[in-house]
């Protein structure tokens, strides 16, 4: 009887931890968008979502100058901006080939969930 009651108290225990381990996964995956970026030219493209927490995932690259200059912008965070109908979308710049094209920050994009051009690259916020 001993054996049995352990038993079930350590399958309780392994169903609440595997239970607490899938509730933190789908909390940490959740997004409520996504975002593109997409140059009309030579420049950056990408995109990824806009996680929950204020985490923006995915990534984009850039290439200039015919091949001279090439880099990741690294996503960091997101926020809303202008009463939520723009987001303000956060990156570092990683150079991999010649100097940074532009610095590392923020850029604010309107949320239309159609593609919007600004100054040449194709922007489109989508939210869930």
């Amino acid at each position: 009887m001993k054996r049995f009651v352990i038993l079930a108290l350590a399958s309780v225990l392994l169903l609440t931890v595997l239970a607490s381990l899938s509730l933190h996964a789908a909390e940490a995956s959740s997004n409520v968008g996504t975002y593109t970026i997409t140059d009309l030219g030579q420049g950056a493209w990408g995109g990824g979502p806009l996680n929950a927490d204020g985490t923006l995932g995915g990534g984009a690259s850039y290439s200039a100058g015919n091949g001279s200059l090439v880099g990741k912008l690294v996503p960091t965070t997101w926020s809303f901006v202008n009463g939520k109908t723009a987001v303000s979308l956060c990156f570092i710049v990683q150079p991999i080939k010649g100097p940074p094209l532009f610095p590392s920050g923020c850029l604010v994009v309107p949320v239309t969930g159609t593609p919007i051009v600004i100054e040449g690259t194709l922007f489109r916020v989508t939210l869930h």
